[in-house]
């Protein structure tokens, strides 16, 4: 039996002592996804749409104050629109502050 003794050098170029990863480039949808996580666009969304379903309660109860029943189909009522745009004004802000709370908690709270 033989034995093979390898005499390569450091600065020997055909054996590379360390392989060295080279980072892949970002996909765009990575790329997008870092964007939405990194910056306050669901927090501006949620707020948006919080202001909005509450702009279209206020504009319901007044075009509608002092007039008769709207001749909507029988399963949509007055009080069935304004509950359903409460219930996405409650959505939008809970999601905005808890996301507001959990970002400010880890401001406070160093990590490790």
């Amino acid at each position: 039996m033989s034995a093979t003794i390898n005499n390569s050098h450091a600065g020997d170029s055909q054996t590379p002592l360390l392989k060295r990863s080279v980072p892949k480039p970002a996909s765009r949808g990575h790329a997008i996804s870092l964007l939405l996580q990194d910056c306050w666009l669901w927090e501006i969304f949620s707020a948006l749409t919080a202001i909005s379903a509450t702009s279209a309660i206020i504009l319901l109860l007044v075009f509608f104050d002092s007039s008769s029943l709207p001749n909507w189909p029988s399963i949509i009522t007055i009080n069935s629109a304004i509950s359903f745009f409460a219930v996405i004004t409650k959505l939008a802000i809970t999601s905005a502050v808890g996301a507001l709370i959990s970002q400010s908690k880890m401001a406070v709270v160093p990590p490790g």
